[in-house]
């Protein structure tokens, strides 16, 4: 309930940034708040982490997984590693993008 106030009531959020470990499949919390955000109609990116624990290829075949099974656009969803900093640049500009 706190969650849901807080992304309706929030003039000023322009963008949501949603944190799902790219190893797994998204859970039904994670199709729920996705489901979420689209009805009430904020835009969002998925930013898939762990990225450096998979290969180029598992990361690839991950990631479609993981877009489809969200429904997603190609440009709604990074790739991101803390380790080797792999996509960092193109959250810092989305993010720089909505400010």
């Amino acid at each position: 309930k706190m969650i849901e106030t807080y992304l309706t009531t929030r003039e000023v959020l322009t963008h949501i940034f949603m944190l799902v470990d790219l190893r797994h499949m998204p859970t039904e919390d994670d199709h729920l708040m996705v489901n979420f955000l689209r009805y009430i109609n904020v835009p969002f990116s998925i930013i898939a982490t762990k990225a450096d624990k998979l290969s180029n290829n598992q990361q690839q075949a991950q990631l479609a997984k993981i877009k489809h099974a969200l429904a997603l656009n190609p440009k709604d969803i990074i790739l991101f590693s803390s380790v080797t900093k792999q996509g960092k640049e193109l959250v810092i500009d989305k993010l720089f993008s909505y400010l």
